[in-house]
C-alpha cells in the first residue's frame, strides 16, 4: 500500500513538473495553441509511457496530477471543466495501451516494443485523448465545428509528438527503466 501511494505521488510530481517545463518551453518557443493545447506536449508521453510500464494502477497519480494542472495553469474559462479533464486525461492512455495490448502485445517487460509499435501506440493514444478531450469541449463548451476539427487536429500533433519521444526513449533504455520499476510490474 505505502508503495503505491509513493509511487502516485511520484507520477503526480513528475506529471505537474513537465506540464510546468512544457509550457515554460512552448510559450517560449511560441508553439502554444491554448491554455490545454501545446504543439509538442511532453507529457503526454509520459502519460503514455508510465501507462505502458504499469497499466491501470498509474490511474490516481495521472487523475491529481492533471486535476492540479488544470486547476493551476487552464484558462479561467476553462477551470469550471478541470475534473472531466482530469478524468480524461488519466483514462485515455489507459484505454489506448489496453487497445494497443488487445491487438498487438507488448509483452510483461514490454519486449515487443518496437517502431512499429511505438507509432501504433502514439497514434492510438493521440486519436483518443485528442477526440475525447474535444469532443467533451464540443458538447460541453458548444465549440464550433471549425474550432473543434483545429483543436483536435493541434491536439493530437502535440499528443503524437510528446509521446513518440517518451517511447522511444523507453525503447532505448527499456532495461533500466524496467529496472527502477521493477518492484511495480
Amino acid at each position: 500500500m505505502l508503495n503505491s501511494i509513493k509511487l502516485q505521488l511520484v507520477i503526480i510530481a513528475i506529471w505537474v513538473l513537465l506540464f510546468t517545463f512544457n509550457g515554460a518551453i512552448n510559450h517560449l518557443l511560441l508553439l502554444y495553441h491554448n491554455s490545454y493545447i501545446a504543439i509538442i506536449f511532453i507529457p503526454a508521453g509520459f502519460k503514455i509511457t508510465i501507462a505502458c510500464l504499469l497499466g491501470k494502477r498509474v490511474f490516481w497519480g495521472l487523475f491529481v496530477g492533471s486535476l492540479i494542472t488544470a486547476l493551476l495553469f487552464l484558462e479561467e474559462t476553462m477551470i469550471k471543466h478541470a475534473l472531466m479533464f482530469a478524468l480524461l486525461s488519466a483514462a485515455s492512455p489507459i484505454i489506448s495501451i489496453w487497445l494497443v495490448n488487445y491487438l498487438m502485445p507488448l509483452g510483461k517487460k514490454l519486449q515487443n516494443l518496437n517502431f512499429q509499435k511505438i507509432l501504433m501506440i502514439s497514434v492510438v493514444y493521440s486519436i483518443i485523448n485528442s477526440f475525447l478531450h474535444n469532443t467533451y469541449l464540443l458538447i460541453g463548451e458548444g465549440l464550433t465545428i471549425e474550432k473543434y476539427q483545429a483543436d483536435s487536429l493541434l491536439m493530437l500533433t502535440g499528443d503524437f509528438l510528446g509521446s513518440l519521444i517518451f517511447l522511444f526513449l523507453l525503447s532505448y533504455y527499456r532495461k533500466g527503466i524496467l529496472n527502477i520499476f521493477h518492484k511495480y510490474i
